[in-house]
């Protein structure tokens, strides 16, 4: 029988997760064909190549222009003004990233790729709190 083991994305690179070679290798030795999918890994790869990480500033750019344009005619509410801060944050550390690669879009430090993975857990952190209204 042949089976693709699937790891799906959201979890943190530095900490591997070993449920499915394990469970690969219980399988292998009772005549199984097994093959293995880390969609996380993918999705990290993802994520720090640069048109993707182009696309997220021109995106955070965006949306920053268009709260700023909405602040000059009104008052922001609570929750526009928590974006507006955030993306403000989020503006400066795009621009950061962007420095810390070479002309191929490579960290030039690995330091600067785990700082980078930290923010980027902390962002997807604050969407859930956002959308579960905490």
């Amino acid at each position: 029988m042949k089976s693709l083991l699937i790891f799906p994305p959201d979890w943190l690179p530095s900490e591997p997760y070993l449920s499915l070679p394990s469970l690969a290798s219980v399988l292998r030795p009772a005549g199984h064909e097994v093959s293995q999918l880390d969609v996380n890994v993918e999705m990290y790869d993802l994520f720090f190549s640069p048109q993707f990480l182009d696309h997220v500033a021109k995106r955070i750019s965006s949306e920053l222009g268009h709260l700023q344009h909405e602040q000059k005619e009104r008052a922001l509410d609570e929750e526009e003004q928590a974006l507006m801060d955030q993306l403000l944050t989020w503006h400066v550390e795009v621009e950061v990233h962007e420095a810390a690669r070479d002309s191929k879009g490579n960290f030039v430090e690995p330091a600067e790729q785990l700082r980078c993975l930290a923010v980027m857990g902390q962002a997807r952190r604050d969407k859930r709190r956002r959308t579960r209204g905490v």
